[in-house]
């Protein structure tokens, strides 16, 4: 498929061309950098939302197929870490007591407080060395900040 290109498309200086080409007919537009870039963030949310990615803080998860990534390097969670980790993200902003984890973790009351300690030590050296997200609540329980 050929189509000519508009003649000011050497004369770039503060704007971007861009070409958006409908499965109807070419239209060419020409927009300001700032525009390009808002557009390309667009796109990514729709395409991370077809994919089932959640993004938090320099974490992306990806629901569909469980992988975890950390400033774009992927981290192995165990089948636990991450099923921990989903549930503070589908409650981010909400403490979590001690047997709420425990019942949507481990299934039962099969684990104690002893168990979750190590369990969130471990999550939080994989996915926040720093402690800036997952904070413990003395007394209640648990919380990722929403950010």
């Amino acid at each position: 498929m050929e189509s000519a290109a508009p003649e000011n498309l050497n004369k770039i200086k503060d704007n971007i061309v861009i070409f958006e080409i409908s499965h109807k007919d070419n239209t060419y537009k020409q927009i300001s950098i700032e525009e390009f870039i808002e557009k390309l963030k667009n796109n990514e949310i729709k395409i991370r939302k077809k994919l089932n990615i959640i993004n938090y803080a320099s974490l992306a998860i990806n629901i569909d197929s469980t992988e975890v990534y950390k400033d774009g390097m992927k981290i192995d969670l165990s089948p636990r870490e991450y099923k921990m980790l989903k549930l503070f993200i589908d409650n981010k902003g909400k403490i979590l007591t001690n047997e709420q984890i425990i019942n949507c973790v481990w299934g039962i009351a099969y684990a104690n407080a002893g168990m979750l300690r190590v369990a969130i030590k471990r999550l939080r050296n994989k996915i926040d060395p720093d402690n800036e997200y997952l904070k413990t609540i003395r007394g209640k329980g648990y919380i990722l900040i929403d950010m």
